[in-house]
């Protein structure tokens, strides 16, 4: 009842017009940001930009004692500009598309090495026949061409002559080696402990012996070697199909 002579005082006021629908946003906000606040962000973000210098809404807060919440701080630096809008799946998707393309055939590789004996299927034979541990797998970004092999060790020895033979076989279909790059992670079967002043075997059979580059991964940036990383997906499926089959 209060509903309709709501509507019925509204229509005798403004007839017509006072029957649309109206925005139940409130006129005053006691919680908004005041402008000096407002505008003391922008100037922490524009003088830390012209720097070069990374800050985050936690560093302005702490530094500046400024009394809102972190999240309120974010959206004073999104709605400036201070910060890169996230992009979505289906956008990251496209961008990395449009780099493969740019890449020539075999002119970037990534290698890692996949551990075998956590496979459950693998597991038995594995301890009875003491059969290879490691899979050491090459795959090409641009085609998606695949190469691997098997070594009882992980060590620096086994992906350098891993190396050399997947050299040897682009040679053999005139693959130019000038252009290759390998890309590792930061483990010690590719590159020496962090706190090592050496070159590794591997980086040096790259460098000198290949006249290739040898590129290794931030620490931790693992989404970098996704494309090596899906194929060990697969061949995990592979690897469990197998010994479904075979009995010994």
């Amino acid at each position: 009842m209060f509903a309709f002579n709501y509507w019925v005082e509204r229509f005798k006021a403004e007839k017509k017009p006072g029957l649309q629908n109206r925005s139940r946003k409130p006129h005053t906000s006691p919680n908004q940001m005041k402008p000096y606040w407002y505008y003391k962000i922008q100037d922490i973000c524009t003088q830390a930009q012209t720097r070069h210098k990374r800050i985050t809404a936690t560093w302005i807060q702490k530094t500046y004692t400024i009394p809102y919440s972190t999240r309120t701080i974010c959206k004073v630096m999104h709605q400036a500009g201070f910060m890169p809008q996230k992009r979505k799946k289906y956008q990251r998707s496209r961008d990395l598309r449009e780099i493969k393309r740019q890449l020539k055939a075999f002119q970037k590789v990534q290698v890692d090495i996949k551990y075998l004996d956590d496979i459950p299927e693998f597991y038995q034979a594995y301890s009875a026949y003491n059969l290879p541990r490691y899979q050491i797998t090459a795959r090409c970004v641009r085609t998606g061409a695949l190469f691997y092999s098997y070594a009882l060790e992980k060590s620096s020895t086994n992906t350098t002559l891993f190396i050399l033979y997947l050299a040897d076989h682009f040679k053999r279909y005139g693959v130019p080696l000038e252009q290759l790059v390998i890309q590792t992670d930061n483990g010690t079967e590719f590159t020496m402990p962090w706190n090592s002043l050496r070159t590794s075997v591997f980086t040096k059979t790259i460098t000198e012996q290949l006249h290739a580059r040898h590129v290794l991964i931030p620490p931790g940036a693992k989404t970098w070697q996704s494309d090596v990383e899906t194929s060990h997906r697969a061949s995990y499926r592979q690897w469990c199909l197998m010994f479904e089959t075979c009995h010994y």
